[in-house]
């Protein structure tokens, strides 16, 4: 079926000229060409050999459309315009409100990105191939008239070797033509602007997966570029929420640079990955808009503001190209462009849905992680649909980006941070279950700890092995730090896993002043039944107790109703009497059911709680370790949780000299059945 959706709404080429239809809609900067560019007459006959190409291909993607064009459901996805009304006249068919529409500021078009719709879960990506849409039988066509243009814009080049819109389209149209090689060529020869030259190469470079050089070429052009261009370039505004936008904008480029890299130090998948993969998916999605932008057209559609292509351009920097595309029809077009012209807003056909695939993470922090990243939680990092049920099964992020490998978030686990004299011995303990038993036996697993951009270090690494609890430790400084834990399989084919959370460790040993006492939070672990090797854990001067903590704070009434817990106390004299005590209160009143069983006395009161406390001689005091001026107390007792309703508890812990209030610290954690 041939098409004259392209042919009947687009002005002249001469007057989109005119218009500086050749710039860049929402790149930072325009693509500026050297001052030995080509005439604007070259251009003008290049970008009409470009618009005659692409109608040759979207006639080629409509008539491969037609089989799944009219899917019920995708409807509501093309007509994203605020109150939607169905063939019927009614109110109905929208969008599931987890999905907001991006709306052109110039326009009332607007762009509705979802995952997949329908069960096309299985269609080949428009993102890694840009002719995925074209049925095999049309692609010989289809890439036989694009050679014919690569070889038109090959031709220019010779009479306009500085020109940066035929570089840029030459580099473009080998990509869309699957030749990277050859455009990665033309990138590396490239005698544009060196900054545009560089991006070039970054583009071809993240196309083809390799990161670090991608990484490397963006920073070349940004070395390149003048302070105002580079504070474009780097502008994330479009990144981000409107109340996110409000706080961002008030600064100045100085300060926003600060930001902009706390932002992408903070989005990095894996710190343990040479470069930052999701800065590089942002620099190439950046010079895909600039390509775009830089003709009128691209197949399916305008690229100036007043065809409100600014929203495609927002759409593209927050996700990317979609992985599937789909058309609702010609009958569809002209109903929609009849409602676009009753909005005075010029006609955007083909109306169609943005699509993307279930397995993008999203990577960035919270707003909050990024102004105070030493104290954010974990879950300010929430890579895919949460599994508490609280998205409802429709979780639809504010970014994402796709991965050669999936990126699994590793469940929340157990930290225990004890002082030592310079600093202090932080641990951390996963279970490696669930989602996780995917990976594979031989991924290693890493603990990195860092301060800022460019500051993630290595402290330790492990083999992780799959049903078991995975225990990192290392010694960090006594100063507020990002902690991160990632699993890396070792194949290309394997799978990746990560959390991240900001830390304020307590101060090292010698920053207490004489006669200064405290406590270490407490460390759940696992009942050693044999009471010789309890009793040789707790008097080993090494780290060994650390071992058994247990993998999460959360814990199986039914798998485990006796843990052990060990804590440390500091400054106390070990041959003057202490009290201890251990207290377990709880946060809640428990359910319906849990409460009807203490009714019946099948449940111990939600109410009650354990509490444990005895007075230590000295004599029989856990194992004193001299530290300098300060000396350190191992503690440990075990508790018998199952009398406890399921919920919410603290667990409290506290060491006092005799006629004195004891020093406490506590953690929560949580009881299951």
């Amino acid at each position: 079926m041939r098409t004259l959706l392209l042919r009947a709404s687009i002005l002249s080429v001469g007057t989109l000229f005119a218009r500086s239809a050749f710039l860049p809609v929402f790149s930072p900067m325009s693509i500026v060409a050297s001052p030995a560019s080509a005439p604007d007459t070259a251009r003008i006959a290049l970008t009409a050999e470009a618009v005659k190409f692409f109608t040759t291909w979207q006639d080629a993607w409509t008539d491969n459309q037609q089989p799944r064009m009219f899917a019920a459901r995708r409807w509501a996805y093309r007509h994203c315009h605020g109150v939607l009304m169905s063939r019927g006249g009614e109110p109905n068919r929208q969008p599931e409100s987890n999905y907001v529409a991006i709306a052109s500021g110039r326009t009332a078009f607007s762009v509705c990105p979802t995952w997949l719709l329908g069960d096309d879960a299985r269609v080949a990506d428009e993102a890694r191939m840009t002719d995925a849409a074209i049925a095999p039988q049309a692609l010989v066509k289809v890439r036989a008239a694009r050679a014919l243009l690569i070889d038109r814009f090959a031709r220019s080049a010779l009479l306009a070797p500085t020109d940066g819109f035929i570089v840029g389209q030459r580099v473009r149209f080998l990509v869309d033509q699957d030749l990277p090689d050859s455009a990665l060529v033309i990138a590396r020869a490239c005698r544009a602007d060196a900054w545009w030259c560089a991006a070039l190469q970054g583009y071809v470079e993240a196309h083809l997966g390799h990161s670090a050089r991608a990484e490397q070429a963006f920073a070349s052009a940004r070395d390149s570029m003048s302070a105002a261009a580079r504070c474009q370039w780097d502008d994330i505004g479009q990144l981000l929420s409107t109340e996110e936008r409000e706080a961002y904008a008030v600064n100045s480029c100085t300060k926003l640079a600060t930001i902009v890299e706390r932002y992408w130090w903070l989005a990095d998948p894996l710190y343990s990955e040479a470069g930052n993969e999701r800065r590089v998916a942002h620099d190439a999605r950046l010079v895909l808009v600039s390509l775009h932008a830089a003709l009128p057209v691209d197949g399916r559609y305008r690229w100036t503001m007043d065809y409100g292509a600014d929203a495609l351009s927002k759409m593209i920097l927050r996700y990317g190209w979609p992985t599937f595309i789909a058309w609702g029809g010609p009958s569809e077009d002209v109903s929609h462009s009849s409602w676009m012209r009753q909005h005075n807003s010029r006609e955007q056909p083909p109306y169609t849905t943005f699509e993307y695939q279930r397995d993008r993470v999203r990577t960035r922090a919270d707003w909050f992680a990024i102004d105070s990243p030493y104290v954010a939680p974990a879950s300010a990092w929430q890579l895919t649909e949460p599994t508490d049920g609280s998205s409802h099964g429709i979780w639809w992020p504010d970014e994402h980006v796709s991965r050669r490998r999936p990126l699994l978030q590793i469940a929340r686990g157990q930290v225990a941070m004890l002082r030592r004299q310079t600093g202090v011995l932080l641990a951390v303990a996963h279970n490696i279950d669930g989602a996780l038993a995917a990976l594979r036996d031989t991924s290693d697993a890493t603990l990195m700890t860092g301060n800022g951009p460019n500051s993630m270090t290595a402290i330790h690494t492990r083999r992780a092995h799959v049903a078991e609890t995975l225990v990192l430790r290392g010694n960090i400084p006594s100063a507020p730090t990002l902690v991160a834990v990632e699993i890396s399989s070792p194949d290309r084919e394997g799978l990746d896993a990560r959390t991240r959370f900001g830390l304020t460790p307590p101060a090292a040993l010698d920053a207490m002043k004489v006669g200064e006492l405290a406590v270490s939070p407490p460390i759940l672990r696992t009942v050693i039944t044999d009471a010789i090797a309890e009793a040789h854990v707790l008097n080993d001067r090494g780290d060994a107790v650390l071992e058994q903590m247990l993998g999460s704070t959360r814990i199986n009434q039914t798998k485990q109703s006796r843990v052990s817990v060990y804590w440390e106390s500091y400054g106390f004299v070990a041959t003057e009497p202490t009290t201890v005590r251990v207290r377990v209160e709880p946060k809640g009143k428990g359910s319906i059911l849990d409460r009807l069983g203490v009714f019946l006395n099948v449940l111990q009161d939600p109410k009650s709680s354990i509490e444990i406390s005895w007075r230590d001689e000295g004599s029989n005091r856990s194992v004193q370790l001299p530290n300098d001026h300060v000396a350190i107390q191992r503690h440990s007792v075990v508790l018998d949780l199952k009398q406890l309703l399921p919920g919410e508890y603290d667990l409290v812990v506290g060491v006092g000299v005799i006629g004195q209030i004891p020093v406490t610290n506590r953690i929560t954690f949580t009881l299951v059945r």
